[in-house]
């Protein structure tokens, strides 16, 4: 699934929008069932060697271009440990 956005939303994420990496870290230590209850379904679910896992989500402007990518790292136990932002704040 690949979050789609309009213009307009994607000005406001560039500009600082929405999904700041704060907002993300306030999913640390919450069951990854929780986020994807709420986030809907990554983009991908990379497994790690470790157990853990990393669920991405990419964003997308309205022309299906990639525009940056949201990750969270999931322990084994299925709990959201870290995140990695890449969009621009």
């Amino acid at each position: 699934m690949t979050i789609k956005i309009s213009a307009a939303l994607a000005a406001s994420l560039l500009l600082g929008g929405c999904t700041t990496s704060a907002v993300m870290e306030t999913w640390i230590h919450n069951p990854d069932a929780s986020l994807y209850a709420s986030w809907g379904r990554p983009d991908e679910l990379v497994p790690l060697g470790s157990g853990e896992s990393l669920a991405i989500w990419d964003v997308r402007d309205s022309a299906g271009n990639f525009v940056c990518s949201k990750t969270f790292t999931i322990s084994a136990a299925h709990f959201v440990t870290g995140t990695t932002n890449t969009c621009p704040r």
